[in-house]
């Protein structure tokens, strides 16, 4: 279990000893990660504190901040199991879906992931960020012929085994890096299961900073699907039949 942190001194704690006792409950045996990117804040200490009191958590820590993207291959090279899922420390989505991720894998999935935007998904977010998630995502799908409804959820898993091939094709950094890896693994053939998860906006936005950073992140997500679709077109991607076969795109 990998736990993404930048500026989260005020609700890491509290994400760690909640999801911690879901996996001790509900597994034999797992590791978590916590990848620390160079918070400005006390993040770090925080996370410093919960590695040196639970042996079976792992801190990766960054001198510099690397973005979201990489802080994420970091931790996934790191990591030791079969399976590999990431979520949010905000824990937007309910945890208890974790379950939800590992069977998608155990069941044949390369990539599985938690969806807001199909059929049996409860989302609460304000209404800025739900139309300009909705045109992204549907933008997404006609530039790729993407069949996953939701690219930026942040809760995924995977077979590590079998990802790293389309891992190794990822350039960005930051926050495209969910979508790319995503369309990359389309183009791969690689099997891809969305499901409808309970996701509850934990932001804290006002809705001033939140239009404002919608335009900026726009524009950004925007240069990025561009490059993307240009790799796309050189072959670059390796392109392989896409496996359409029932429960492949798993909306279950």
């Amino acid at each position: 279990m990998i736990l993404p942190a930048y500026k989260e001194e005020n609700r890491l704690r509290d994400t760690v000893g909640s999801v911690r006792e879901y996996l001790r409950r509900e597994f034999p045996s797992y590791e978590m990660i916590i990848v620390e990117d160079a918070s400005p804040d006390n993040t770090y200490q925080v996370a410093r504190d919960l590695a040196a009191g639970d042996p079976g958590i792992m801190l990766i820590h960054n001198d510099k901040r690397l973005g979201r993207g990489s802080s994420l291959n970091e931790a996934i090279m790191a990591s030791h199991g079969q399976y590999v899922i990431y979520m949010d420390v905000d824990l937007a989505t309910d945890i208890h879906y974790i379950r939800k991720l590992v069977e998608s894998l155990r069941s044949g999935a390369v990539l599985a992931t938690g969806s807001r935007l199909i059929k049996g998904a409860d989302m609460e977010r304000p209404v800025v960020r739900d139309i300009a998630s909705k045109a992204y995502n549907l933008f997404v799908r006609l530039l790729f012929s993407s069949k996953v409804y939701d690219h930026q959820c942040g809760f995924k898993g995977f077979n590590k085994a079998e990802i790293m091939p389309a891992l190794n094709l990822v350039r960005d950094n930051h926050w495209f890096w969910d979508t790319e890896l995503l369309v990359i693994c389309q183009n791969m053939g690689f099997r891809v299961d969305e499901f409808p998860v309970a996701w509850k906006h934990n932001g804290g936005d006002n809705k001033n900073a939140s239009k404002v950073r919608v335009l900026k992140d726009s524009a950004y997500m925007g240069r990025r699907l561009l490059g993307l679709k240009v790799r796309q077109m050189s072959g670059e991607l390796t392109v392989k039949s896409v496996d359409t076969s029932a429960g492949t795109m798993g909306h279950h």
